[in-house]
C-alpha cells in the first residue's frame, strides 16, 4: 500500500484497519489523528489534498479533507432490520462516490451528503 498512497485522492477504510496502520506507523490508536495523519502523507500531485474516509460500524464516521477532521454520527438501526452486513463497506464507498461525482460532496471535503448516502446504501 505504501508505494500507492502517493497517488491515491480519496482513501476509504475501516476502524480497524485505521489502528493498524496507525500501530504501525507508531501513530496511536486514535482514529481522527490516524486519519489526519494519512491525509497529510506526501502526494505524487500537488493540485489537491487527500481526503481519507474512516467508517467505524455503528461509531461515528471520520471525514479528513484539507487537514481538518470532520465526525459524522451513524444513524441507529435496530438489530432486528439488519439484514446482511456482507459489503457494507463497499457499499457505503458507492454511496459516497456517488454523491462525489454528482458534486454533492464539497471542496473543502467535509463530505456529509457523501457520508449520508453512503450509510443510506
Amino acid at each position: 500500500m505504501g508505494a500507492a498512497l502517493p497517488f491515491v485522492d480519496i482513501m476509504f477504510g475501516n476502524e480497524s484497519e485505521a489502528a493498524a496502520f496507525g500501530e504501525k506507523h507508531g501513530w496511536g490508536s486514535d482514529i481522527p489523528t490516524i486519519a489526519r495523519n494519512i491525509a497529510a502523507l506526501p502526494k505524487a500531485s500537488g493540485l489537491r489534498s487527500r481526503t481519507v474516509v474512516i467508517t467505524q460500524g455503528s461509531g461515528p464516521t471520520v471525514v479528513v479533507a484539507d487537514g481538518a477532521a470532520h465526525t459524522f454520527p451513524v444513524e441507529p438501526l435496530a438489530k432486528e432490520a439488519l439484514v446482511d452486513t456482507n459489503g457494507a463497506g463497499d457499499a457505503f464507498v458507492g454511496g459516497f462516490l456517488a454523491q462525489l461525482a454528482l458534486g454533492q460532496v464539497s471542496g473543502g471535503g467535509q463530505g456529509e451528503k457523501g457520508v449520508g448516502w453512503g450509510e443510506v446504501a
